[in-house]
């Protein structure tokens, strides 16, 4: 059966490129170019991508010093409720704070130190469950709405979360993913230079408060 294909090689086909048609001597000179060309090419290469990720986590690390400037005033907050935490004015069983709650007269006072026992649990302790509104569709939740969700929520979270052993921290951090091989030199550095600002803003929070 024809299929109009010419199945017969052609001299083009044949040909295989011109480096064989070269002298074995000229072969293995543009060979041992090649290689030194690779290696330059490489180190060159290498040397870029270098540049480029160290531009790239210096632009990371000028990031995190600017909102941990940012974050001075509310970590100091948060460093202050974290250490009521560890002190006498946190209610740490709802016996407690009972007992403690009936002791305050006035509504308003009721409110707010049950806005600081949340506050001790969510910003100090970092718990985002411990979150409540103090108000909905323009309706403030009184104090004894306040003192149950504390009771029910924030002190079982305390019994069954880790205390951390700092206050929360609001700033940016690379993400945690699985490491696969060796961190580069320049990650390890930024995660270095992260605990050191970490350290730095806790002494300053203390100095200042």
């Amino acid at each position: 059966m024809c299929l109009g294909i010419n199945l017969q090689p052609t001299e083009q086909e044949d040909d295989i490129g011109l480096f064989y048609e070269v002298s074995t001597k000229n072969q293995d000179s543009l060979i041992a170019y090649c290689k030194k060309k690779l290696r330059q090419m490489h180190k060159v290469k290498t040397g870029e991508v270098n540049r480029q990720i160290a531009k790239r986590f210096a632009k990371k690390s000028d990031l995190a010093a600017a909102q941990l400037a940012k974050s001075l005033p509310s970590f100091k907050g948060a460093s202050w409720l974290y250490q009521q935490y560890y002190s006498p004015r946190f209610w740490k069983t709802p016996k407690k704070a009972m007992d403690e709650f009936a002791k305050i007269e006035a509504h308003t006072n009721q409110t707010e130190f049950m806005k600081e026992q949340i506050h001790i649990v969510y910003l100090g302790l970092g718990f985002e469950e411990a979150w409540y509104p103090w108000s909905r569709d323009g309706y403030e939740f009184t104090a004894v709405k306040l003192l149950e969700h504390f009771a029910k929520v924030c002190l079982p979270l305390i019994k069954t979360r880790k205390i951390p052993e700092h206050p929360p921290m609001e700033h940016p951090r690379l993400p945690e993913l699985p490491v696969l091989g060796t961190l580069a030199s320049n990650i390890t550095d930024f995660y270095t230079d992260q605990a050191k600002n970490d350290n730095e803003l806790r002494l300053k929070a203390l100095k200042e408060q």
